[in-house]
């Protein structure tokens, strides 16, 4: 029974927030980029001249581009994980809390698609880190299953499956980490069940083949200028200030990604529920502690541990100190520049919320029916933020891209040169998009792309480029001969300096093509290091793939069948 509400409840939600995103069409909205075919190239591999943010993430969706419609794939991969999420947060609160019975997990289950922080990172862009967000959920039920030693061999499939799902980012590999060893790695070295414990850390390692693989092979810079870290910390949000946003599970740096429900006087109520409900919740949590069996009582004190810990961590950040910090960090160790986004962390939090949901249902049952009680918690949750549903309140579609991007890309092969964007601008705006998105070129065409990679926010620049796409853009800009920097073709949406008189290959409504003869043709990653990140690259795919086997395999209704 409770497992057809669960299932019925995250479709519901998740059908609410997704559906205009099933229409035929394609991604194109700030960090959000989806394109009919992606091809493996040094710029998807992460080996390309800029830090590898979009690993593996970019080398999975061309391999299965291969097979089905690139934007198909990008909106199917949202949509299971918000639906997991919900899946996997009612699952985990109806193990610790079976007495709050379906509506307590139902209540967890709609928490855990319909907060603050899944909109804000949807109007981000950021589709890919939802599942590191949605992997929390099972990462922590399967922990639990297995110091239990439940299911046999079931859970450690599903915890493989999820933490190598969650490695579809960096950031998703990192939180995922943390919630993986603070829930299981450590109390099975505490007891020296040493193989198990190696077990668990299998696909950490996997996880992080694909960008540990393109940070040691390619040219890119991992460290970031700590001057951008004020710009990436939480921001309070109008009349909540940085405790209340954060405590709302809310605060994205970039105030446009902001939901428009919590840019108004309604905002501070909205907050002011969903923050009593958690707090009620936690409050009944701890109290029911005790009669928790030893595993579930474990599993309650790591989620509490790491998402309250998770919280006053990011409020740290954001203050003077704690960025500071941060800054000195992130410009001295690679790959710490993940963490200047300090807001994204606040998803660590969702399991204690989750759990502290079905609490607060656990509670209203002792005085009304369970009917009401989910009623109510499902109030408390949905009317806060009305306009996550429908595409973040419409924000969110699809779009169609002009003829003449597919004929452009058509007419660019693999092997005849690298391809420069003219102007060179990391955020561009298309009059066929919504808004500011990154320039789709780069996932589009099969050669490789001199990408900027240099970010403005508020006309500051965040971000340095890359050494060589700034040559060539520098080239171009004097009308020098860019050959010889490998370029075999321009792409350009304005008058490029110096092609006044050279005829193009193609020339449409908004995109022209040239082709530059005779290009160099050593410049880019070699062949041993394509080896080495595709290696990596289909490596971790194959676990992926082997794990999500297993877990079909093991279901116990698929398994009788």
């Amino acid at each position: 029974m409770t497992t057809r509400v669960l299932v019925g409840v995250s479709a519901a939600a998740t059908t609410a927030v997704m559906a205009p995103l099933w229409r035929p069409g394609y991604l194109l909205y700030r960090d959000a980029v989806s394109t009919p075919r992606t091809f493996l190239t040094d710029t998807t591999l992460g080996i390309g001249g800029n830090p590898p943010r979009a690993v593996p993430q970019d080398g999975l969706i061309a391999v299965l581009s291969t097979l089905f419609d690139g934007g198909a794939v990008v909106v199917t991969i949202m949509t299971l994980a918000l639906f997991l999420a919900g899946l996997g947060y009612g699952a985990l609160a109806h193990r610790i809390l079976p007495d709050a019975g379906s509506a307590g997990a139902a209540a967890a289950a709609l928490v855990g698609i319909w907060n603050p922080f899944v909109a804000e990172r949807l109007l981000q862009g950021h589709w890919s880190l939802l599942t590191g967000y949605a992997a929390l959920g099972w990462i922590l039920l399967s922990a639990l299953q297995i110091r239990s030693n439940e299911g046999s061999g079931r859970p450690w499939s599903v915890l493989s499956a999820a933490v190598l799902c969650a490695a579809l980012t960096p950031s998703g590999w990192l939180v995922g980490t943390v919630t993986l060893v603070a829930a299981l790695t450590i109390p099975l070295a505490v007891r020296r069940r040493w193989r198990a414990c190696a077990a668990s850390l299998a696909p950490v390692a996997v996880g992080m083949a694909p960008w540990l693989g393109a940070v040691l092979v390619g040219p890119s810079v991992t460290t970031v200028q700590a001057v951008s870290v004020p710009t990436f910390a939480v921001r309070a949000e109008p009349g909540l200030g940085r405790v209340l946003t954060v405590l709302s599970m809310g605060g994205i740096w970039n105030t446009d990604a902001v939901p428009a429900s919590r840019q108004t006087p309604w905002a501070v109520v909205a907050a002011v529920l969903f923050i009593a409900v958690v707090a009620v919740g936690i409050r009944s949590l701890w109290q029911r502690r005790p009669v928790f069996d030893a595993e579930a009582r474990s599993v309650v004190d790591t989620a509490s541990a790491v998402g309250l810990g998770a919280l006053g961590l990011v409020l740290v950040a954001s203050t003077g100190p704690g960025l500071t910090v941060l800054g000195r960090l992130a410009s001295t160790v690679g790959g710490a520049g993940l963490l200047r986004d300090a807001g994204k962390f606040v998803m660590l939090a969702m399991p204690l919320v989750a759990l502290a949901a079905t609490a607060f249902v656990g509670t209203l049952r002792r005085w009304v029916p369970a009917g009401f009680a989910v009623g109510a918690a499902a109030l408390l949750i949905v009317a806060p933020l009305p306009d996550l549903a429908w595409g973040v309140g419409g924000r969110i579609a699809p779009i169609s891209y002009p003829d003449e991007w597919r004929a452009v890309a058509g007419r660019i092969p693999a092997d005849s040169g690298a391809v420069a964007l003219w102007p060179g601008d990391t955020v561009r705006r298309f009059d066929f998009a919504r808004g500011p998105s990154l320039d789709p070129t780069a996932r589009m065409v099969r050669a490789a792309v001199a990408e900027s990679g240099r970010l403005s926010v508020d006309g500051r620049v965040v971000d340095g480029g890359s050494v060589w796409a700034d040559d060539i853009h520098r080239t171009l800009a004097d009308g020098g001969d860019v050959a010889a920097l490998g370029v075999g073709w321009v792409v350009a949406s304005a008058p490029v300096p110096g092609f006044g008189r050279v005829a193009p290959t193609y020339r449409g409504p908004t995109l022209t093509l040239y082709r530059i003869p005779a290009p160099h043709n050593d410049i880019g990653a070699s062949t041993t290091d394509r080896r080495i990140a595709l290696t990596a690259l289909w490596l971790w795919i194959g676990a992926l793939l082997c794990a999500v086997i297993a877990v079909v395999a093991t279901w116990p209704g698929l398994r009788r069948r």
